[in-house]
């Protein structure tokens, strides 16, 4: 918003006109992504919405007729299966918590504000799960199961006060510990999101995880959504020959002596 309105520090809110928005949307498409304009101008409508409500403006966020020009991209950077495994093993050997965020991230799926804001309350050591509340969508709030050793871990460092911060770490401590054990190991830097997706693409993938199943732990009330954003390129199509080869496997298996010829 600060960016967007950036050019119009003097200008009241009540003063802004269609045409303001328009000349400024059109500077930032020419020098932005895309994908960071649209963002901009969604929360530019949702603005001048709420400005209508509270008695500041006489109209609410313009419909605006405007070329989105430039092509959308979908998801962010992930880690291949062997590098994401390198990068929990650097991230869960430090004492950092916002080492400890940043595998927490690549393990359960999470947002990272889903973590941040979690308070000791919403852990619950004896079934080893982790209450997601106030989440993003309705679909978000939900409860996930966390392995054995990160419950060790978290039972270490949470604070005995309910309200108290489970990690009492911040969203820029997590993207800043995230950056730092990607060029530590030589890998590709990533964010907390990208770790996001990574899990997706790793259950999906390698796990051979049901779509449905992957949707419900990123917290998505659509498999289209997880599909269309988090999962890395190609998943989709991969699982399809995985699941191919294990019925070909299987069947192989109960002739018996069959062998797969050179070549397949």
């Amino acid at each position: 918003m600060r960016i967007f309105f950036r050019d119009f520090p003097t200008q009241e809110i009540g003063e802004i006109q269609e045409k303001d928005i328009k000349a400024r949307y059109l500077v930032r498409n020419a020098t932005s992504a895309p994908d960071t304009v649209r963002n901009e101008l969604g929360e530019v409508r949702m603005f001048l919405d709420w400005a209508k409500e509270v008695g500041l403006r006489a109209e609410g966020g313009y419909r605006l007729n405007l070329a989105l020009t430039g092509r959308r991209h979908k998801g962010k950077a992930q880690l291949h299966p062997h590098e994401a495994r390198q990068f929990l093993t650097a991230a869960l050997s430090s004492n950092d918590k916002a080492h400890l965020g940043a595998a927490t991230l690549l393990l359960l799926g999470l947002r990272v504000s889903e973590l941040t804001n979690r308070q000791v309350r919403d852990f619950d050591p004896s079934s080893g799960s982790l209450h997601i509340l106030n989440a993003k969508t309705h679909a978000g709030n939900r409860v996930v199961k966390l392995p054995q050793f990160l419950v060790d871990k978290y039972v270490a460092i949470a604070g005995l006060s309910p309200t108290e911060s489970l990690l009492d770490i911040t969203p820029h401590e997590v993207r800043r510990a995230t950056r730092s054990i990607c060029k530590k190991l030589g890998l590709p830097v990533v964010c907390p999101h990208g770790l996001r997706g990574t899990h997706a693409s790793i259950a999906r993938q390698t796990v051979g995880t049901t779509g449905e199943a992957v949707a419900r732990q990123l917290g998505h009330s659509s498999q289209r959504v997880t599909r269309d954003h988090y999962y890395a390129p190609g998943v989709d199509d991969a699982v399809a020959r995985l699941t191919a080869a294990a019925v070909l496997v299987e069947k192989v298996d109960s002739v018996g002596d069959f062998m797969y010829a050179d070549g397949i």
